[in-house]
């Protein structure tokens, strides 16, 4: 479930255009800020499980590192299959140590025993992938869970004005949707380290196989991100968009639902289906926005992807020395596009997220919430005068008080009546004595 504010009514024109802002003008730098802000954020809730986050990553390195050689060994069995019918060129440094692995081996033999290393490699980046996905699982699972029980256990201790003052539908939002959104957040982070150690593990092996067509790659791919980027910029705003049109209809539901009494009592069931539709249909704008982006960059970062490669090997063909060294650049190149692209694609992804991240935090932190501290006294039952001396109530500082210098005695076995005007202070007073607040000033006894 997602959220509502006055910033995404102007973005569907409903108050008018938004106006300029220095996140238009500099978005790079508002997704870096977000995504700096998020990780810090976050680093505190890895120590919930201190000794499986290292391990998630160190899994996840070591499958990448397994890929890595699994493509490597590409090298050697293609020069045994006698690829091509060009002499090998200069001596290369990856080539003499790939080809030297098997160079003890019989020749009769050295394609089955290469076949046989490359079927161990991808079976071991295929076990190291399960692993790295069942702990991972596992964590995400216990992240969320915590978040929740954590949430829950600060709204049975807040104040009771701090939960009087809150809509429901944004703490239904806050404990069933930015706790889930929060935990994707911890998974897209570490799947952002890994997938950094996945991209230096290519990228490692196409400068060792040739580093002056790697450095041209890395100004084509530098170009098509910014392409990318270009078409992905909007996709800034639309996390925020989608918490808030999420939270409005939240809480357009929890209202409509403990209000349906009241609804059919005073004929409002118009009024209120008309505000219902307008928050479903807020919703809906927005997450087809997010998919007609998601729809437009994946295939414009294809295309581009494969022109690159295309343009690579139609012009390093006829120069090559070695075809197998060439047709392996090509198959990593190809590799290592798709992680560049889900890397990009992580980090604006993690800033979209950062209002939930935010909001979970902030929920969670204790430095601006009271808390009504239980008694050492427990009576179990009520046999004495309940008495109020001089009790005055405020429920806000910017606001009148509630109550004022009341003082009064309600007899032990008798029936006492509250009665007055609206705003007279009846409901205080029962809030009082049920100590969902405490006494501004005086005490009740």
């Amino acid at each position: 479930m997602f959220a509502g504010s006055s910033a995404v009514i102007q973005e569907f024109g409903i108050l008018g255009p938004l106006s300029s802002t220095d996140e238009e003008s500099d978005p790079e730098s508002l997704i870096a800020m977000k995504e700096r802000k998020t990780i810090g954020s976050l680093i505190p809730l890895l120590r919930l499980h201190k000794w499986a986050f290292p391990a998630i990553v160190v899994l996840g390195l070591l499958q990448s590192l397994t890929e890595g050689i699994g493509i490597g060994l590409f090298i050697p069995l293609l020069n045994a299959l006698k690829v091509g019918s060009q002499p090998r060129g200069k001596s290369q440094w990856l080539v003499d140590r790939m080809d030297g692995l098997f160079h003890g081996v019989p020749p009769d033999r050295r394609i089955a025993v290469i076949l046989v290393s490359l079927f161990a490699a991808v079976l071991a980046t295929a076990l190291l992938g399960y692993l790295h996905h069942l702990l991972f699982s596992w964590v995400d699972g216990n992240i969320a869970h915590d978040l929740r029980r954590r949430i829950f256990r600060q709204l049975l201790t807040v104040s009771f004005g701090f939960i009087e003052r809150q809509r429901s539908g944004h703490l239904l939002n806050v404990l069933a949707s930015d706790t889930w959104r929060t935990s994707e957040a911890l998974k897209i982070l570490v799947h952002l380290i890994i997938t950094t150690g996945t991209i230096a593990v290519y990228v490692a092996l196409l400068v060792l196989m040739s580093w002056r067509l790697t450095l041209s790659v890395a100004v084509a791919m530098l170009l098509i991100s910014s392409v990318v980027r270009v078409l992905t910029k909007a996709a800034r705003d639309l996390g925020e968009k989608a918490t808030q049109a999420n939270s409005e209809l939240s809480h357009r539901m929890v209202e409509g639902i403990d209000g349906m009494r009241v609804i059919r009592a005073f004929g409002r069931e118009v009024h209120e289906q008309s505000r219902f539709d307008q928050a479903s249909d807020w919703l809906r704008r927005v997450i087809l926005r997010m998919g007609l982006l998601d729809g437009v960059v994946h295939p414009v970062h294809e295309v581009l992807a494969a022109a690159l490669l295309v343009i690579i090997l139609f012009t390093a063909a006829p120069k090559a020395g070695d075809v197998s060294v060439l047709l392996v650049f090509a198959f990593v190149l190809y590799r290592v596009q798709p992680r560049i692209k889900d890397f990009d694609a992580s980090r604006v992804r993690l800033a979209a997220l950062s209002p939930s991240v935010e909001e979970v935090l902030s929920f969670l932190s204790t430095d601006d919430k009271q808390y009504v501290k239980s008694g050492t006294v427990s009576r179990m039952a009520l046999d004495q005068d309940i008495v109020f001396e001089r009790v005055s109530f405020q429920y806000d500082p910017r606001d009148e008080p509630a109550l004022t210098d009341a003082s009064f005695r309600m007899l032990a076995g008798r029936t006492t009546a509250f009665v007055g005007p609206s705003g007279g202070g009846k409901s205080t007073v029962m809030k009082l004595l049920l100590r969902f607040h405490d006494p501004t000033d005086g005490r009740i006894m």
